[in-house]
């Protein structure tokens, strides 16, 4: 299949497919440094393979992620979970009540687990979004908007996507 060869193909499939499998549901995630380091991997693979770069060519993966257009897949996880989180505030059915809730008794000992509501504070401090109110949901989209780093789209809007990938890495 000839259409499947060209990288902007490949680019664009590869973010309709194997990316959005792998972030399926991730919104929801409180994702662990294991699990933040496997995204990593299996998107690096994925982006050096696109390109036919090896590791022996010792070409950086963010000269690979800017070549491409691509985010890092991090980047991409924590807008997802940003959007989210705004929608989850908006809601009026009883989502928000079950976020809130407190639950009884006490936990055990050690570390607590991470949760995603940590995850959410995280990322709304690395985003500079402490004084966006999600409830405003203009405000909100247009913030989260801002923190993004688009993900499969082309940086200008007016040229077109076949040109930006003329020449392989």
């Amino acid at each position: 299949m000839m259409w499947a060869t060209s990288v902007p193909n490949l680019v664009l499939l590869a973010c309709a497919c194997v990316r959005s499998t792998m972030l399926h549901g991730s919104e929801t995630w409180a994702p662990t440094a294991s699990d933040l380091q496997w995204l990593r991997i299996n998107d690096r693979a994925m982006i050096r393979w696109i390109c036919g770069a090896k590791l022996a060519d010792k070409i950086s993966t963010a000269v690979l992620h800017q070549k491409l257009d691509l985010d890092e897949i991090t980047a991409v996880l924590r807008t997802r979970r940003l959007r989210w989180y705004g929608r989850v505030q908006r809601a009026t059915s009883c989502i928000n009540a079950i976020t809130r809730l407190e639950l009884p008794g006490t936990r055990d000992r050690g570390r607590p687990r991470k949760t995603w509501s940590a995850c959410v504070r995280n990322d709304m401090t690395i985003c500079n979004l402490d004084g966006v109110n999600p409830l405003d949901r203009n405000s909100w989209r247009t913030s989260v908007r801002r923190c993004q780093v688009r993900c499969c789209l082309p940086r200008s809007p007016g040229q077109p996507q076949h040109l930006k990938y003329q020449n392989r890495i």
